[in-house]
């Protein structure tokens, strides 16, 4: 069955002037990451040529291959929308529970948690909706022209040790009672509403074991030999091993995806003057 997660994230922003809407846009970023991680944050990009009076963001997340789908989900503001407004609200929702009003879709109504903590996914088969918003209480600042470049809107995940994909995609939603909102601006120029352009993203969950970081001989234990063989990759262009399901080869120490001087410099901190040891490229 199709597993899903149903995220809302809505926000409302006094904001003032400009009349052209050509270019109003919400982009999820899609990445990949690997099994078994924690705190992935998917980027959610606004943006807006004009300054918004609202903003209503329904977005839901499924799984695609292999039933991979979150662990736990929580909500979170970034880049334009720190610091967070007065009036945030979040919802977490059950199963569809309504009907979007003319639209033929299901929607999400009854919600059992309101806040922006962490919550374990518990129901896979029928997901869950995280939501949140800002209220125009005339507290809260104009949220100008803009174009998010990391994300004013975030969902932040926990990723199970299986791989696979899952995508996140527009819905429709309930405001309070009303279970008919989908995706829309509101602009403060006209007070007129309008929905933006959509790209939905797809996060691509791979199996990362990396047994072997920095241990070119595999032998179990990080040491001088490991650091001839480094040399031997960094400056003489020798082949660098790569265990099957790790995404990084063994002599990357700092897991940036680069074997260089760098990793070199590391390895020889760790192994001669007690330097942490490498950094695993499955902790994304």
């Amino acid at each position: 069955m199709l597993t899903r997660l149903l995220t809302v994230l809505g926000l409302v922003v006094l904001s003032a002037a400009s009349s052209c809407h050509a270019e109003n846009r919400v982009t999820i970023k899609s990445k990949v990451v690997p099994s078994g991680a924690t705190g992935v944050v998917v980027h959610i990009l606004l943006e807006n040529d004009v300054p918004l009076a609202g903003c209503y963001v329904p977005l839901e997340i499924r799984s695609l291959e292999g039933g991979v789908f979150p662990i736990n989900a929580q909500i979170a503001w970034g880049e334009r929308m720190i610091p967070w407004p007065p009036g945030t609200w979040t919802r977490q929702f059950d199963e569809p529970d309504g009907m979007c009003g003319g639209e033929g879709r299901t929607s999400y109504v009854s919600a059992f948690a309101e806040d922006t903590l962490p919550h374990p996914i518990t129901t896979p088969v029928s997901g869950v909706i995280f939501g949140f918003s800002m209220s125009p209480l005339g507290l809260t600042p104009v949220l100008e022209a803009g174009r998010d470049t990391s994300g004013s809107l975030r969902l932040i995940v926990d990723l199970p040790m299986t791989s696979g994909q899952f995508e996140i995609d527009t819905t429709c939603a309930s405001l309070d009672a009303d279970p008919n909102h989908s995706l829309h601006l509101e602009f403060f120029d006209t007070g007129q509403e309008g929905p933006p352009a959509f790209d939905r993203g797809t996060i691509t969950v791979i199996l990362c074991d990396c047994p072997y970081q920095s241990d070119l001989d595999s032998n179990g234990s990080v040491d001088a030999v490991d650091l001839a063989g480094e040399i031997d990759v960094v400056f003489f262009g020798e082949g660098d091993p790569q265990d099957p399901d790790c995404p990084a080869t063994r002599s990357d120490f700092n897991a940036d995806g680069t074997p260089d001087a760098v990793d070199l410099a590391l390895l020889i901190d760790h192994v001669f003057f007690g330097g942490s040891g490498p950094i695993s490229p499955c902790e994304w």
